[in-house]
């Protein structure tokens, strides 16, 4: 038996397997799977929740993230409304919030004379708020 799972979702796909196939389970296929294949999962859950309008995961995601200084977080969430969906807006304006901080952090790193890199979970959010921030600007709006 393989314990070996692909989703598709129109042009992307994911295949993932486990190292010992003897279950067939979803969740030991993702638990072993290999990092990228882990990531592109994620990628794409984020993907279909964002284009769907899911807004709040990502949110509370960054949010519960080390992303934002403390001041800056506890600001960001005073726009979020507390339950519910959470409007496109405030999604853009905490991606702004979080894309400044991150440059003061990149600043402040050089200055000081290090290398300044985000890592791990961090380094996952921010590239998934880069493409959002820039998706944002690359909107054309009809006056």
């Amino acid at each position: 038996m393989s314990n070996q799972v692909a989703l598709f979702n129109g042009e992307q796909s994911v295949v993932m397997s486990s190292k010992t196939g003897k279950t067939g389970s979803f969740a030991k296929a993702i638990a072993f799977a290999d990092r990228q294949s882990r990531l592109n999962l994620s990628s794409m859950i984020y993907v279909n929740q964002l284009s769907n309008g899911t807004y709040r995961p990502i949110v509370n995601d960054i949010l519960s993230s080390s992303l934002l200084p403390k001041a800056v977080g506890e600001v960001a969430q005073a726009f979020i409304p507390p339950t519910g969906p959470v409007p496109k807006a405030n999604l853009m304006q905490l991606c702004e919030y979080v894309e400044k901080s991150v440059q003061v952090k990149r600043m402040k790193a050089e200055q000081a004379g290090k290398s300044f890199e985000l890592k791990g979970q961090n380094a996952f959010l921010y590239g998934l708020i880069e493409r959002i921030a820039e998706s944002a600007k690359s909107e054309t709006v009809d006056a």
